[in-house]
């Protein structure tokens, strides 16, 4: 099996007295396909970002295949096994599409990158855009923008922060293909969600936070009452 795909040990992000991920021990093995759940504010974005390291944390340590997060002496090599998508764009809006995706592939030293453009942008409808700003498009095309960024390189480990949101009824099919097709690979993939079914279809195993602590993690039954019942059990409902 190797190293795990996720590992942190004491992983804590705190903002002055708030702590808004509390010390979190957790491994993700390799091939895991992984609902992260909770309310707002459960530390699920933050969580996210510390393991792409877009923030720092307050203490503790991440390793991405075996790879610190913190003290990797080459970080693009355990970015080039990552691909995430979140919140914000992580895109040059005055930029066309096809500049967007050669800047990004040309970052992780993608060979054939013309024709891997154009393959991920047929995948994601995004073909006939290649040569439109991204900031002409719409919020929808926008994150299929960014969903194809975060798959242009294959990775083998896939960070998703509420990938769904905004998103059409075909974009939306599109990401579950992909998610679908990750999983027939044995990609490994961490995604945060608020959609309990959704969550329940895609994954194995569900993470829940709680105001920054880790309330559950398991692989209740690929029924979607089992997972109804444990994510209610685990944030107190009665």
């Amino acid at each position: 099996m190797g190293e795990p795909a996720v590992r942190t040990r004491g992983l804590c992000k705190r903002y002055g007295a708030r702590a808004a991920l509390a010390p979190l021990d957790l491994e993700v093995q390799r091939g895991e396909v992984v609902a992260l759940m909770g309310p707002n504010g459960a530390g699920k974005s933050t969580l996210l970002c510390l393991l792409t390291s877009l923030a720092r944390p307050s203490e503790g340590e991440a390793w991405i295949f075996g790879d610190s997060v913190l003290r990797s002496s080459d970080a693009l090599d355990w970015r080039r096994e990552v691909g995430y998508v979140g919140h914000a764009l992580l895109a040059y809006r005055p930029l066309t599409c096809r500049q967007n995706l050669e800047f990004f592939g040309g970052l992780y030293g993608l060979p054939r990158l013309s024709q891997r453009v154009e393959e991920v942008a047929e995948r994601f409808g995004l073909l006939d855009r290649l040569d439109d700003r991204l900031g002409s498009l719409s919020r929808g095309l926008q994150q299929r923008l960014s969903l194809s960024r975060a798959l242009l390189h294959e990775p083998a480990l896939l960070l998703l922060d509420e990938p769904f949101t905004g998103l059409d009824t075909r974009s939306t099919e599109l990401l579950e293909e992909a998610l679908a097709k990750a999983r027939g690979e044995e990609r490994t993939v961490l995604f945060a969600t608020h959609d309990l079914e959704r969550a329940a279809e895609l994954a194995s195993r569900l993470l829940i936070l709680r105001g920054g602590r880790k309330v559950y993690d398991g692989t209740p039954s690929r029924d979607l009452e089992a997972w109804r019942t444990a994510y209610g059990n685990a944030l107190g409902a009665t």
